[in-house]
C-alpha cells in the first residue's frame, strides 16, 4: 500500500514539473522549433567564400623580401601563427602571437608594423568593387556589437564599420589592426540571422559578448528543457498505460488540445528530448568532453621547441624564395612548425604544397611521411602501440565536412590505449588536423548525430537529409505549439 501511495505522489510530482517548466518554456521550445528550419539553410552570417576569393589577391613575389628587423621587433618564440598574404596592395606578414594580439608587418627589407585607418578601408574597397569611389558611411567602434559578437575579434579593436549606400544594405566589418575584412553582410542576411540563428542561439549582443553568463544562459535553459522532456515522456507514457486499461487505443484525453498534444509526445517526444539533450551537450557542460586537437606539452613534441627562432631567418627565406619564384597566382603561404622545422604550405587557387625551410630533403613519399609521423606520436604516446594507419582519400564517421571543403588525402593513425585514440594528419602541412577519444566520438554521435542528423546515411543523400530532419521538425513544432495553447488556456483560466 506504501508503495502505491509513493507511486501516485510521484506522478504527481511530475505532472507538476511536466506544466510548470511547460510554463516557462513553451514559447522558447516552439521559438527553437521554428529557428531550426531556417538554421537547416541559413547560420549565422560570415564573409562567404565568394567574397574571399574576391578580396584574396595574388601575392607579387619578386616584390616580397625578409624583414631585417622582424628579429628584434618580436620575439619569434611568441608568434602562434604567421602568414604570408596580400593586403591592401602589398605583401605582409600576418601575425598572431600567444597573447592573442595581431597585426601585419610588411614583407620587405625595411620592415615595419602597420595598422590600417579610413583611407585604407577605403582602398580595400575600391580594390573590391573595382571602381575609384564607393559611397558609404566609415564607423570606428571599440565595442562588440549584434553581427560580431564574439570575442575572437576583440583583438583587432577598434574596427572599421562600412555601411555601403546600395540597395542590399550592405555593412562590411575592417579590422584596424591586419586590414582584413572580419565580417560582411547585408539586409537579408540580418534578416535570416533574426530568424534562425540568433533566436536559436540566443545570439542576442548583450548576452553573447559575455561568454561566460552566455554559456550559462544557455546550459540552464537546455538542462530544464532536458527534464521537460522526461517529465513529458513519462506522463505520455503513463496516460497510454491508462487508455490500454480502459481499451482505448493511445490517449484517455477527450479535450482536443490534450488529445493532440499526448498524439504528438507520443509520437515525437523522444525526438524532442534528444534535440534538447544534445543542444545541452553542444555546449560540452562540465568540459567533460577533451579538445579534439593536441594539448600544448603534445604540440611542443609534435613541432620542437623554439622552431620559427631556429629555422625562419634571412637565409633560409631566400633559399625558400628561390624555390617558389615561378609560382603563379600565389594567395598565402602559412608558415607551420613540425619536426623542428619551418613548414610553408604555399596555397594558390587550384592547389596548395609544402616546402620545409632549410632542409634539402622533402619529404614526398607515403612511406616517409608514415615513418616520421610515427615517430612524433611514439614519443607523445609513449605507451601505445599504433594498430592501424591507412591515407584516407575520403571522410569517415568522425573526420568529414557535409560542404566537403576539409582537407583531403589525410593520414589517420590508430593507437590501442584505453582511449583508442586516432590521430588525423594532413600530409601536406604536416600538421595534426585533429585527434579524437572515445569521449570525443561520444560527443560527436550525441551532438552532431543527434541535433543534425549527421549520419552518413543522410548527409550524403540530400534531399533525403532534408526531408526527414523537417518531418521531424514538423513534428516536434506542433508538439511545442499544442504545449503552448495548453500553457496559454492555462494561464487566461487562472487571471479569469
Amino acid at each position: 500500500m506504501q508503495y502505491r501511495v509513493n507511486s501516485k505522489n510521484l506522478l504527481k510530482a511530475v505532472v507538476k514539473i511536466h506544466r510548470l517548466l511547460g510554463f516557462f518554456l513553451c514559447l522558447l521550445f516552439v521559438i527553437w522549433c521554428l529557428s531550426g528550419f531556417v538554421m537547416m539553410y541559413k547560420s549565422f552570417p560570415s564573409v562567404s567564400e565568394e567574397d574571399r576569393a574576391k578580396l584574396n589577391k595574388s601575392i607579387d613575389l619578386s616584390m616580397v623580401s625578409y624583414p631585417s628587423n622582424i628579429e628584434s621587433f618580436i620575439d619569434m618564440d611568441s608568434i602562434k601563427a604567421l602568414k604570408l598574404i596580400h593586403i591592401n596592395k602589398q605583401a605582409v606578414f600576418n601575425i598572431e602571437t600567444l597573447d592573442e594580439s595581431v597585426f601585419n608587418f610588411t614583407a620587405n627589407k625595411i620592415g615595419e608594423k602597420l595598422t590600417y585607418d579610413e583611407n585604407d578601408v577605403r582602398s580595400i574597397l575600391y580594390d573590391y568593387y573595382k571602381t575609384e569611389t564607393v559611397d558609404c558611411k566609415i564607423e570606428t567602434i571599440t565595442e562588440l556589437d549584434q553581427w560580431i559578437p564574439r570575442t575572437r575579434y576583440l583583438p583587432h579593436m577598434p574596427i572599421f564599420r562600412v555601411d555601403i549606400n546600395d540597395n542590399e544594405g550592405t555593412v562590411w566589418y575592417v579590422s584596424s589592426k591586419t586590414g582584413e575584412v572580419l565580417q560582411k553582410l547585408d539586409f537579408s542576411d540580418k534578416v535570416w540571422a533574426w530568424l534562425g540563428a540568433i533566436p536559436h542561439w540566443l545570439y542576442f549582443k548583450d548576452i553573447r559578448i559575455n561568454t561566460p553568463l552566455w554559456r550559462f544562459i544557455v546550459i540552464t535553459l537546455s538542462f530544464i528543457g532536458v527534464l521537460l522532456s522526461i517529465a513529458g515522456i513519462v506522463l505520455g507514457i503513463n496516460r497510454f498505460l491508462i487508455a490500454r486499461k480502459r481499451n482505448q487505443l493511445i490517449t484517455p484525453y477527450k479535450k482536443k488540445w490534450f488529445k493532440w498534444h499526448h498524439y504528438l509526445g507520443f509520437t515525437f517526444g523522444l525526438f524532442t528530448f534528444t534535440w534538447v539533450l544534445s543542444g545541452l551537450f553542444s555546449m560540452n557542460p562540465i568540459k567533460w568532453s577533451p579538445e579534439d586537437n593536441l594539448s600544448e606539452d603534445q604540440m611542443k613534441i609534435w613541432t620542437g621547441n623554439n622552431t620559427l627562432k631556429t629555422a625562419f631567418n634571412q637565409t633560409n627565406f631566400i633559399t625558400f624564395k628561390d624555390k617558389i619564384k615561378n609560382t603563379k597566382n600565389c594567395l598565402e603561404i602559412d608558415f607551420k612548425e613540425f619536426n623542428r622545422n619551418v613548414v610553408a604550405v604555399v596555397k594558390s587557387a587550384s592547389f596548395s604544397n609544402s616546402i620545409i625551410f632549410g632542409k634539402k630533403l622533402r619529404i614526398t613519399q607515403d612511406s616517409e611521411k608514415f615513418k616520421i609521423y610515427e615517430q612524433k606520436i611514439k614519443v607523445i604516446f609513449p605507451q601505445c602501440t599504433i594498430v592501424n594507419r591507412e591515407v584516407m582519400h575520403t571522410y569517415d564517421d568522425y573526420y568529414y565536412s557535409r560542404t566537403n571543403k576539409s582537407i583531403l588525402p589525410v593520414y589517420k593513425f590508430e593507437l590501442d590505449n584505453p582511449e583508442k585514440t586516432a590521430l588525423y594528419v594532413d600530409p601536406v602541412s604536416h600538421q595534426v588536423l585533429m585527434k579524437i577519444d572515445q569521449k570525443n566520438r561520444l560527443e560527436r554521435w550525441i551532438y552532431h548525430g543527434l541535433h543534425s542528423f549527421d549520419f552518413a546515411i543522410l548527409r550524403d543523400k540530400r534531399p533525403l537529409w532534408d526531408i526527414v530532419v523537417i518531418l521531424f521538425l514538423v513534428g516536434v513544432t506542433l508538439l511545442s505549439i499544442t504545449g503552448a495553447i495548453l500553457t496559454y488556456k492555462k494561464l487566461f483560466r487562472i487571471r479569469k
